[in-house]
């Protein structure tokens, strides 16, 4: 046997039309923006370490570098360096 209650909401109209609207407006374009961003950050956070993990293996194993990547020598940064460079942009992410 069916319920009053059933039979009101076989009859009734859809909810969706029945809901009122809401008040606020989602802008979704300006969240596109920050993704972006947060994403271009992360990307070069990446870079950094994947960068120092490699001199750290390549330091590791005694393979020269600097020679291979025509790093000037003045300016050699260790991967120590790299690191701190990318904890900091972490913590700035």
């Amino acid at each position: 046997m069916l319920s009053p209650m059933t039979i009101f909401l076989i009859f009734s109209q859809d909810p969706a039309t029945v809901l009122p609207e809401p008040e606020y407006e989602t802008n979704i374009g300006a969240w596109t923006n920050i993704d972006e961003t947060f994403r271009l950050f992360f990307f070069v956070f990446l870079i950094v370490i994947l960068t120092a993990l490699a001199t750290s293996i390549l330091k590791k194993h005694k393979i020269n570098y600097v020679y291979i990547f025509d790093i000037n020598i003045r300016k050699n940064v260790t991967p120590l360096q790299l690191l701190s460079l990318a904890i900091i942009m972490l913590f700035i992410w």
